[in-house]
């Protein structure tokens, strides 16, 4: 009897943890995660202490039933041996993490804290380590990652082993984003990892992109133009969509995502059009912005020369799409900055756009693969549809809309009247566009499709 009490007094009560560690680097601040996972063997406790160096600030720290935790300073009048139990070197710093009550087993909680630099590149940096007090033993992983455009070295280190990222747990890994380098180490207290810290110049990147421009301009025999621009955008940054649009132009209508928008003009007399962040972190979705103007020019005569300005967007556009539609009773050639072409290389459609279907059939969309000329009449299939079109007025001088400032424009529909050509050009970037047209009459012909 007298052997199994004495064998009961004598249980060895073992304190065991195990910590991670992230050290995220940043533009300035270097901020560590730290998990501490402690193992209880025939004891219960209801505080734990941890050694920090003293640059530390800490943040927060989260657990179950935590009471209060508190800082003791070196340099602290609070701090004594007696009170806390350990004497500190002037570097150091107490973290003790009190409980509502005492628990066995296992016990988790984390900490955040931070660190400033005086400068964004260091040389020479020691990473401030964590090891704790009243265990038996202690094993640390450290986890080292960057979270902006700085390049972290290694320069030297101490007590400390390199490991895989295989051999770390996917928990800990999913909370990291770019992991550089890894360590493990049975004593955290003669751990020293020296590292050199490089903030590189910033460069200009694009935060704004137009991926299609469906550019249309309808040309009446009285000189005037009427241009639509639809162009799918992709927006991170940018407020606002600057058009330079041709001399004697009038707007009549901004529309972003099919809502009607109210524009404003800058110092330089460019078009201002609001935009809209597009959606998605990882797939930007695109949205849709419409650009609505007409241009007065010179009437059509028998035979002549005009030249057709396109609008210069300050945003870079992958591919240009240009659709011109001129009337029937003419020869037309063409030159200038853009390539004519019998069919686009990508479709019209610009995301998620809603779009009518007369439009597509007065487009040409739905052309039946006999028709191939560029020149040559709609199907019969839509004949019906382009007629009706076609009996439409054409703009004249008193027709045009009222225009005021200051206000919401109203939504106008454009009219696609005339034979359609199509040209079509890859990357512009704040490039003037413009098409040439030689025009000469077209002899009579006995052609019901005419």
């Amino acid at each position: 009897k007298k052997e199994v009490e004495e064998s009961k007094k004598v249980e060895e009560q073992i304190v065991s943890v195990e910590q991670e560690s992230i050290y995220s680097v940043g533009e300035g601040i270097l901020y560590v995660d730290t998990d501490l996972s402690y193992k209880l063997v025939h004891i219960s406790k209801s505080s734990f202490s941890l050694v920090l160096d003293e640059r530390l600030r800490i943040i927060q720290v989260d657990g179950n039933d935590i009471k209060r935790w508190r800082v003791y300073e070196s340099s602290s009048s609070e701090h004594t041996p007696e009170t806390v139990g350990f004497s500190l070197n002037k570097n150091e710093k107490l973290l003790v993490v009190e409980l509502k009550f005492a628990v066995v087993n296992n016990y988790k909680f984390s900490i955040s804290m931070e660190l400033d630099f005086k400068e964004t590149s260091v040389r020479g940096m020691n990473f401030p380590v964590i090891w704790c007090l009243d265990v038996v033993r202690e094993k640390a992983i450290y986890l080292v990652e960057t979270r902006s455009n700085v390049e972290v070295e290694e320069e030297s280190t101490r007590g400390v082993i390199p490991i895989d990222i295989n051999e770390i747990s996917s928990q800990i890994v999913s909370q990291s984003s770019n992991i550089l380098f890894a360590y493990k180490t049975l004593f955290p207290k003669n751990v020293n990892m020296t590292v050199n810290i490089t903030k590189h110049q910033d460069t200009d990147v694009l935060i704004t992109s137009i991926k299609k421009c469906v550019y249309e301009i309808t040309c009446t025999d009285d000189g005037q133009y009427l241009h639509l621009m639809r162009m799918s955008v992709r927006n991170t940054q940018t407020q606002y969509l600057r058009a330079k649009l041709p001399q004697n132009s009038s707007l009549w209508s901004t529309v972003v995502r099919s809502n009607a928008i109210k524009p404003a003009i800058d110092a330089k007399g460019r078009v201002m059009i609001p935009l809209e962040k597009s959606h998605g972190n990882v797939e930007q979705e695109p949205f849709v912005v419409e650009l609505l103007f007409c241009v007065q020019g010179k009437a059509m005569k028998k035979r002549g020369n005009f030249n057709l300005e396109l609008a210069i967007i300050d945003i870079p556009v992958h591919i240009l799409l240009l659709k011109l539609y001129l009337p029937r009773h003419f020869f037309y050639e063409f030159s200038g900055s853009i390539r004519r072409i019998a069919y686009f290389s990508v479709d019209e459609l610009l995301g998620n756009e809603i779009v009518n279907v007369d439009d597509l059939m007065c487009c040409g969309l739905f052309e039946s693969n006999a028709v191939s000329a560029l020149n040559a009449p709609p199907p019969k299939l839509i004949s019906q549809q382009i007629q009706q079109v076609q009996q439409a007025r054409p703009i004249a001088n008193d027709a045009v809309p009222r225009v005021k400032a200051g206000v919401i424009p109203v939504l106008v529909d454009f009219p696609r009247v005339g034979r359609e050509y199509r040209f079509q050009r890859l990357f512009v970037n704040q490039e003037a566009q413009n098409i040439k047209v030689k025009c000469v009459p077209q002899k009579k012909v006995s052609c019901k499709m005419c």
